[in-house]
Protein backbone atom coordinates (compact mmCIF):
# COMPACT_ATOMS: atom_id res chain seq x y z
CA UNK A 1 0.00 0.00 0.00
CA UNK A 2 1.25 3.15 -1.18
CA UNK A 3 0.83 6.60 0.69
CA UNK A 4 0.93 9.39 -1.37
CA UNK A 5 1.57 12.81 -0.09
CA UNK A 6 2.25 16.52 -1.63
CA UNK A 7 5.53 17.88 -1.13
CA UNK A 8 5.08 21.94 -1.46
CA UNK A 9 7.42 24.52 -1.78
CA UNK A 10 8.41 26.66 0.77
CA UNK A 11 6.58 29.50 -0.23
CA UNK A 12 3.84 27.58 -0.45
CA UNK A 13 4.43 26.55 3.22
CA UNK A 14 4.59 29.97 4.34
CA UNK A 15 1.62 30.76 2.99
CA UNK A 16 -0.37 27.76 4.90
CA UNK A 17 1.25 29.06 7.76
CA UNK A 18 0.09 32.43 6.91
CA UNK A 19 -3.61 31.72 6.66
CA UNK A 20 -3.12 29.16 10.10
CA UNK A 21 -2.32 32.02 11.88
CA UNK A 22 -4.87 34.68 10.34
CA UNK A 23 -7.87 31.61 11.37
CA UNK A 24 -5.90 31.02 14.53
CA UNK A 25 -6.29 34.47 15.31
CA UNK A 26 -9.74 35.36 14.03
CA UNK A 27 -11.27 32.31 15.98
CA UNK A 28 -9.93 34.32 19.16
CA UNK A 29 -10.75 37.43 17.79
CA UNK A 30 -13.88 37.36 15.32
CA UNK A 31 -13.29 40.31 12.79
CA UNK A 32 -16.69 42.08 10.68
CA UNK A 33 -16.40 42.17 7.02
CA UNK A 34 -15.58 45.79 7.38
CA UNK A 35 -12.59 45.03 9.29
CA UNK A 36 -11.17 42.22 7.27
CA UNK A 37 -11.32 44.63 3.80
CA UNK A 38 -9.37 47.15 5.70
CA UNK A 39 -6.53 45.22 6.54
CA UNK A 40 -6.43 43.65 3.30
CA UNK A 41 -6.31 47.65 1.81
CA UNK A 42 -3.47 48.21 4.69
CA UNK A 43 -6.31 50.90 6.48
CA UNK A 44 -6.74 50.79 10.09
CA UNK A 45 -10.11 48.91 10.48
CA UNK A 46 -12.01 50.20 13.84
CA UNK A 47 -14.30 47.26 15.21
CA UNK A 48 -13.79 45.73 18.88
CA UNK A 49 -11.68 43.19 18.08
CA UNK A 50 -9.20 44.23 15.88
CA UNK A 51 -6.92 45.40 17.94
CA UNK A 52 -6.60 42.39 19.61
CA UNK A 53 -6.64 40.46 16.23
CA UNK A 54 -3.73 42.38 15.36
CA UNK A 55 -1.92 41.60 18.21
CA UNK A 56 -2.42 38.21 17.78
CA UNK A 57 -0.80 38.08 14.16
CA UNK A 58 2.10 40.33 15.20
CA UNK A 59 2.87 37.80 17.96
CA UNK A 60 2.11 34.58 16.54
CA UNK A 61 4.54 36.24 13.64
CA UNK A 62 7.14 37.48 16.03
CA UNK A 63 6.83 40.90 15.51
CA UNK A 64 5.52 41.63 18.99
CA UNK A 65 6.60 39.60 22.22
CA UNK A 66 4.93 37.77 24.55
CA UNK A 67 5.18 40.67 26.99
CA UNK A 68 3.10 42.85 24.13
CA UNK A 69 6.38 44.73 23.40
CA UNK A 70 7.38 45.20 19.54
CA UNK A 71 10.39 43.69 18.86
CA UNK A 72 13.73 45.77 17.23
CA UNK A 73 14.40 42.80 15.30
CA UNK A 74 13.18 39.66 14.85
CA UNK A 75 14.20 36.05 13.07
CA UNK A 76 13.03 37.27 9.15
CA UNK A 77 12.12 33.79 8.34
CA UNK A 78 9.53 33.45 11.37
CA UNK A 79 7.93 36.73 9.53
CA UNK A 80 8.69 35.92 5.89
CA UNK A 81 4.76 34.74 5.48
CA UNK A 82 3.46 38.13 7.21
CA UNK A 83 5.79 39.99 4.84
CA UNK A 84 4.09 40.66 1.46
CA UNK A 85 6.95 42.25 0.16
CA UNK A 86 10.62 40.06 -0.60
CA UNK A 87 12.25 43.61 -0.46
CA UNK A 88 10.70 44.34 2.50
CA UNK A 89 12.15 41.29 4.58
CA UNK A 90 15.72 42.76 4.18
CA UNK A 91 14.02 46.17 5.57
CA UNK A 92 12.25 44.66 8.29
CA UNK A 93 14.35 45.49 11.17
CA UNK A 94 14.54 49.01 10.47
CA UNK A 95 10.85 49.31 9.96
CA UNK A 96 10.31 48.21 13.21
CA UNK A 97 13.23 50.34 15.00
CA UNK A 98 11.40 53.30 13.57
CA UNK A 99 8.27 51.94 15.38
CA UNK A 100 9.77 51.10 18.23
CA UNK A 101 9.08 54.19 19.87
CA UNK A 102 5.51 52.92 20.89
CA UNK A 103 7.05 50.45 23.50
CA UNK A 104 7.57 53.70 25.08
CA UNK A 105 3.99 54.39 25.12
CA UNK A 106 1.43 54.02 27.89
CA UNK A 107 -1.35 51.76 26.86
CA UNK A 108 -4.54 50.34 29.14
CA UNK A 109 -4.40 46.47 28.18
CA UNK A 110 -0.29 45.79 29.19
CA UNK A 111 0.70 42.66 28.24
CA UNK A 112 -1.94 42.06 26.09
CA UNK A 113 -0.73 44.76 23.31
CA UNK A 114 -3.86 45.04 21.54
CA UNK A 115 -3.45 49.25 22.01
CA UNK A 116 0.01 48.90 21.36
CA UNK A 117 -0.24 46.71 17.98
CA UNK A 118 -2.98 49.52 17.13
CA UNK A 119 -0.02 51.94 17.62
CA UNK A 120 2.78 50.45 15.66
CA UNK A 121 -0.11 49.80 12.38
CA UNK A 122 -0.60 53.68 12.99
CA UNK A 123 2.81 54.35 12.88
CA UNK A 124 3.47 51.78 9.99
CA UNK A 125 1.11 53.38 7.83
CA UNK A 126 2.61 56.99 8.79
CA UNK A 127 5.48 56.35 7.19
CA UNK A 128 4.36 54.59 4.19
CA UNK A 129 5.68 50.82 5.32
CA UNK A 130 3.36 48.54 3.78
CA UNK A 131 5.12 45.82 4.37
CA UNK A 132 2.60 43.79 5.91
CA UNK A 133 -0.22 41.77 4.96
CA UNK A 134 -2.86 41.03 6.91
Amino acid sequence: MFSSFILATPEQDAEVKFFEILTNCMKEYALTEDDINKLKDLALPTGANSPCYMACVMKQFGVMDDSGMVRANIDAEKAKPLVKDPEGLNKLDGYLETCSYVNNESVSDGEKGCDRAVLFYKCMMENDIKIFQF
